[in-house]
């Protein structure tokens, strides 16, 4: 079994939290988020502007799936 993570940004303290994304790996999203934010013109993001869950992801083979 792996973790998920919910990543949701809640810097700004002034808009509402949103879902940003869901990744196995948030050190990773959040370096490439913040990439695109400065090829953007932007201001990259700190890691406590974000808010990470992580979860347990539990993955099936379509043979292993039973109804009901």
């Amino acid at each position: 079994m792996s973790n998920i993570y919910i990543v949701t940004y809640t810097g700004n303290g002034w808009s509402n939290e949103t879902i940003e994304a869901v990744t196995n790996n948030p050190k990773q999203w959040i370096k490439e988020h913040n990439a695109q934010r400065v090829a953007d013109g932007n201001d990259p993001e700190c890691e406590s502007d974000f808010e990470i869950e992580s979860y347990e992801l539990t993955i099936y083979n379509e043979s292993e799936v039973q109804d009901g």
